[in-house]
């Protein structure tokens, strides 16, 4: 019986942590409809994940899909620049709570990380991490 929950603990602790997801962003097999935000601790490789999945001319819409529907970011409408430009924020805040704060794998956990994109007749012209 021991066992078996053993191995049933196991198989769902593999589940959870999904190790064989491609988070590299130099992988061939890399998705970035897969995109998750909490893929990316200390923020490894997110600025490559983001520059790989984010590429100039996507639309809003496809942004969205990355950002908001995989990564699990809010949106938010920022302003119209003067160039025309529209200027849109995604925040992902990191889960904490300060009972596990030993837990936690970057530093200020409780931040997170915040996109700013901009985009002109609905389509990336460059984003920025913050």
């Amino acid at each position: 019986m021991k066992n078996i929950i053993m191995a049933v603990a196991l198989c769902l602790s593999l589940v959870a942590c999904n190790p064989f997801k491609v988070t590299d962003p130099n992988d061939p097999r890399f998705d970035p409809m897969k995109f998750k935000f909490s893929d990316y601790t200390f923020n490894n490789n997110l600025y490559d994940a983001l520059d790989k999945s984010l590429t100039n001319g996507i639309s809003i819409e496809e942004i969205d899909k990355i950002l908001v529907d995989s990564g699990k970011a809010e949106k938010k409408f920022v302003k119209t620049l003067v160039n025309k430009q529209n200027l849109y924020t995604y925040k992902y805040r990191r889960w904490y709570h300060p009972i596990f704060s030993f837990l936690a794998m970057h530093p200020d956990p409780g931040k997170g990380v915040t996109v700013g994109i901009y985009t002109k007749d609905n389509k990336l012209e460059k984003f920025h991490l913050k």
